[in-house]
C-alpha cells in the first residue's frame, strides 16, 4: 500500500471537512492534485514546495481561469492546508509541510511491517502522474487548432477549389464588369437570397449542364408564363430561382410548358382586342 493510501481517511480531517463544505468534493480534488504535484518533485534534499505559475496550475485544474485558481489557493491557505506566497507576475510558491510527515510515517510503517526497503516516493509519484496523464488524455477531447487570437483556423482551400468556386459564382452572379449571370436574368421579385441560390446551384451543377441551365433560365424568363405575370404584377406563381434550380426546371425548356400566359393577362388583352383568341 503506497504512502498516499495511508491518508485514505483524510476526508474526515477537520480542515478538509471545511474545504468540502465550502467547495464540495471538487475542492477536495484540487487539494489532492496539489499533493500529487508537490510529491512528484520531492526528494531527501528538496522540501515539499512547488514553485509554479497560475497559468500552469490552471491547466492542471481543468483550464480554470487564473483568478479562480488563485481563489482556491487562498482558501486552502486560509484553513492552513497549504502555505502560499504570491511572488507576483502570476508566480506562486505552495508548501504542504505535512506532506513530509505523511511520507515519513508511511516509510517507518512499511519498514517495520515488511523488513523491506520502502518503494521510493519518486518512483511511485512518477507512476501516479503517468496514470493520471493517460486518463486525462483519454477523457479530454482533442483541442482544435487555433490562431494567435484563439479562434479556430479555417481549413484553407486549394487553389483549384478556390478557382472552381469563383467560376460557379460568376456563372450565377456575373462580375462587376460583366453582370450577366443567371441571377441578373431572373425577375428581381423572385430571386430570393444569394446564399440560398448559390447552395441550390452547387447541388445540381455539373460541367455538362451549365449551358443547359442558363439556356433554360433564359427561356423561362422570356416565356408567356413569366412575362404575363410580371406585366400584371402577379409574380407569386413564378418560381424562385433557388426552387427552379433544385427542381431542375431547365429540363422543361423546349417542351412548351411555359407558353400559357396567366388568366389575368388573358382577361385584360381580351377586353382590349376584340376577337382575341385567348
Amino acid at each position: 500500500m503506497k504512502w498516499f493510501r495511508h491518508m485514505s481517511n483524510s476526508h474526515d480531517d477537520e480542515k478538509l471537512c471545511l474545504l468540502i463544505d465550502k467547495m464540495g468534493f471538487e475542492g477536495y480534488g484540487y487539494w489532492w492534485l496539489l499533493l500529487e504535484l508537490i510529491a512528484t518533485q520531492m526528494n531527501e534534499d528538496k522540501p515539499p514546495i512547488l514553485l509554479t505559475s497560475l497559468g500552469t496550475l490552471s491547466r492542471h485544474f481543468r483550464k480554470m481561469h487564473h483568478q479562480s485558481t488563485l481563489k482556491v489557493l487562498e482558501y486552502l491557505a486560509s484553513i492552513s492546508l497549504i502555505s502560499l506566497r504570491n511572488l507576483g507576475e502570476n508566480l506562486v510558491e505552495i508548501e504542504i509541510p505535512n506532506l513530509s510527515k505523511f511520507k515519513d510515517e508511511w516509510t517507518r510503517k512499511k519498514s517495520k511491517n515488511s523488513g523491506v526497503a520502502p518503494e521510493s516516493l519518486r518512483s511511485y509519484t512518477e507512476q501516479n502522474r503517468t496514470e493520471h496523464s493517460i486518463t486525462e488524455e483519454i477523457n479530454t477531447p482533442p483541442t482544435p487548432p487555433a490562431g494567435g487570437d484563439g479562434m479556430k483556423k479555417k481549413k484553407s482551400k486549394s487553389p483549384k477549389a478556390e478557382e472552381k468556386n469563383q467560376l460557379v459564382e460568376q456563372e450565377l452572379f456575373g462580375t462587376d464588369e460583366n453582370p450577366n449571370g443567371i441571377w441578373q436574368l431572373w425577375t428581381p421579385a423572385r430571386r430570393g437570397t444569394k446564399s440560398d441560390v448559390l447552395k441550390a446551384y452547387k447541388s445540381v451543377r455539373k460541367e455538362s449542364n451549365v449551358a443547359a441551365i442558363r439556356a433554360g433560365a433564359e427561356e423561362y424568363m422570356r416565356s408567356a408564363y413569366v412575362t404575363s405575370r410580371v406585366e400584371t404584377q402577379n409574380t407569386t406563381y413564378i418560381k424562385t430561382l433557388a426552387a427552379w434550380l433544385r427542381e431542375q426546371r431547365w429540363e422543361l425548356a423546349g417542351t412548351g410548358a411555359w407558353d400559357e400566359p396567366c388568366q389575368e393577362w388573358k382577361r385584360i388583352h381580351a377586353s382590349e382586342q376584340p376577337g382575341f383568341n385567348y
